[in-house]
């Protein structure tokens, strides 16, 4: 089973650690058994994998009588034949693998399960590092949302998909109205407070399809995947709602001016960078138009130039050499 894709890039994943074990044929088959196990281990694509993985694979080890993952708060099995080690998760309950020993007596066999439980543990801490290095190269520090590079990734590849015959898309670029002014009056701290208002606010009104990112300062955009623009225009009027919600000044109200757009405004043969260029282009001049009518709402492009509808006469082109 390959790994899963990336959810910024799209590229199939890669083995967490950049590791290759090797055994040779002629290695005894216990070492094999647990050569196979840790390069089981060691392709998970991620610290879930690694977990799920060494449930598995543990429980068909002839030294071990059972295994299992106790989740949360759950009593965690005890005595002289178990053996437990914690399998901490950042996106979830904590959890501790938990086993027993077939042959409690044997000391070998004690041996041989506590070193391989050590593995796993190790295994999975690195893991969990990879993970969020990986993390941390597409996320915004502060939000936590995408940051520009991940969110231009997705958004080519949502356009090549629209240009194969796909979902329609929309986007919404929002600003957050006088940036510059909360930071000026109530401190760069309330700056970041007003922000982690409006990805609060992104979150209650967006679906888990929908990728929202970070560009830069206060801006901020939004991938609505499947949605035309009369739809972004709800999207963003329910935003707009939900931030008026939120007070992290105090008395002092945050507010947002959004530009929307959808593929309808770009040229369905425009491929790569060029559409994904063009249609945030139509986006930032539906945002100048929000602006320009007093902020604190969500505009859409403004239309194309009328042609001039006067009257022409047609030209005589005949030859008056005749």
């Amino acid at each position: 089973m390959s790994p899963p894709p990336h959810p910024a890039t799209g590229e199939p994943g890669a083995p967490f650690g950049g590791f290759a074990l090797t055994v040779s044929n002629r290695a005894a088959p216990g070492w094999r058994a647990q050569a196979e196990l840790l390069r089981f281990l060691l392709e998970a694509p991620g610290p879930e994998h690694v977990a799920h993985r060494a449930v598995t694979a543990l429980g068909l080890l002839p030294q071990i009588a059972w295994a299992e993952m106790v989740r949360g708060s759950e009593p965690v099995p005890t005595g002289p034949e178990v053996r437990s080690i914690p399998m901490p998760s950042g996106r979830g309950e904590p959890r501790t693998l938990v086993v027993a020993l077939a042959c409690p007596q044997d000391r070998e066999d004690a041996a041989f399960v506590d070193s391989l439980l050590d593995l796993v543990s190790r295994i999975h801490a690195t893991a969990g590092l990879v993970r969020q290095l990986a993390d941390d190269a597409h996320t915004d520090p502060l939000t936590g949302l995408w940051n520009r590079r991940a969110f231009f990734a997705v958004l080519d590849k949502a356009l090549a998909r629209f240009r194969r015959g796909g979902d329609e898309l929309a986007v919404l670029l929002c600003d957050l109205d006088h940036f510059k002014k909360i930071n000026d009056t109530f401190g760069h701290d309330a700056g970041d407070r007003a922000l982690l208002s409006v990805r609060d606010a992104i979150a209650e009104v967006t679906r888990p399809s929908d990728v929202a990112a970070r560009l830069g300062g206060d801006e901020i955009c939004i991938l609505l995947v499947g949605t035309d623009i009369e739809g972004a225009v709800k999207v963003g009027d329910r935003l707009r709602a939900a931030l008026r919600t939120k007070r992290p000044l105090g008395d002092h109200p945050l507010t947002l001016s959004i530009g929307a757009a959808d593929t309808s405004s770009i040229d369905s043969f425009t491929d790569g960078a060029r559409a994904r260029a063009d249609l945030l282009r139509i986006a930032d001049e539906a945002l100048y138009v929000a602006k320009a009518r007093g902020r604190d709402q969500v505009a859409t492009p403004p239309p194309p130039p009328e042609l001039d509808a006067a009257v022409t006469e047609p030209i005589d082109v005949t030859s008056d050499a005749a």
